[in-house]
């Protein structure tokens, strides 16, 4: 289109001049004339300004998600060299995005984004498309033990009980997972028991991952102890005594957990009932016939 207008402008001064020698009237009416097609020629230079569309990429995006935009963009004058490779992509807060007809960033901050997509064709001329893109906090979820941590028995019942939320997915209660380091899963929600935990010291967890896959956890200390009955034994006192005549009896007793228990034995016997306590007791007063003693202990958990 270029040229044609050119061509037409020198044919044209080219017949002002033949027109100026024969006619001035028409030689005026021509110059007339040839000013517009010049002036025409001058803008057929400038051209038509590039069209730029975005295509996808707009919407509302976690923190650290991944926005993809796309576009194109054409010219005119410019469509042996397509111009959608040379679109320019910017957010209003966080500058440069990248170039192309495809870009992609993880990177926005969190706020609300003006991405313009920009495309300059040969001639100097820009044209830009906009849209808007929502960035939110992308938050980890939050978890806490409520109940269980302590001491327990071997075969106790262990009640573990905790709560979970997450700013974008309300409560994760009920997707509690909690887990023993020494003997694994033990369950999921946000109450589980367990009598089977091992005799040891447990670090007990309880954690939870929201529906954007960020994972947040709590602890507590579980000890289970080996529930073992006490050890009880008489070390003197059994024999043939006559009536009135001072018996005495003498035992010790020991608990895993408790330690020496020996001031605790309780003395009885099967026919004049109970006679006294500790780790060593006489009595003068048993009646004429065979006793049975019993020396016995009981230790803190009731064994």
């Amino acid at each position: 289109m270029q040229h044609d207008w050119r061509r037409a402008g020198s044919t044209a001064f080219a017949l002002l001049y033949w027109m100026f020698k024969h006619n001035r009237l028409i030689a005026a009416t021509c110059y007339v004339f040839c000013s517009v097609l010049w002036s025409q020629s001058s803008f057929a230079q400038v051209g038509n300004p590039p069209s730029v569309s975005i295509t996808a990429g707009g919407g509302t995006y976690l923190q650290g998600d991944t926005v993809q935009f796309q576009g194109e963009a054409t010219d005119v004058e410019d469509n042996d060299n397509p111009l959608t490779n040379s679109i320019d992509w910017s957010s209003d807060l966080d500058g440069a995005i990248g170039t192309g007809g495809s870009v992609s960033t993880s990177s926005l901050s969190v706020n609300t984004h003006t991405i313009t997509a920009s495309v300059t064709d040969s001639d100097g001329n820009t044209t830009t498309d906009t849209t808007v893109v929502i960035i939110e906090p992308n938050t980890v979820p939050t978890v806490s033990i409520t109940g269980g941590g302590g001491t327990y028995l071997a075969g106790a019942t262990v009640q573990l009980q905790g709560t979970a939320s997450d700013a974008e997915d309300g409560s994760l209660t009920a997707s509690i997972d909690w887990s023993s380091n020494l003997d694994g899963a033990i369950g999921t929600g946000g109450s589980v028991s367990t009598t089977t935990l091992s005799v040891g010291s447990h670090t007990v967890t309880a954690s939870v991952t929201d529906f954007d896959g960020n994972t947040e956890t709590d602890t507590t200390v579980v000890t289970i102890e080996s529930d073992t009955v006490p050890t009880v034994s008489i070390t003197g006192g059994g024999g043939t005594y006559l009536a009135g005549a001072t018996v005495q009896l003498q035992g010790t007793a020991s608990d895993a957990e408790d330690g020496s228990l020996t001031g605790a034995i309780e003395w009885s016997s099967n026919r004049d009932g109970a006679i006294g306590t500790g780790g060593s007791v006489s009595t003068s007063s048993l009646s004429v016939n065979t006793h049975t003693i019993t020396a016995s202990v009981t230790d803190d958990d009731g064994n």
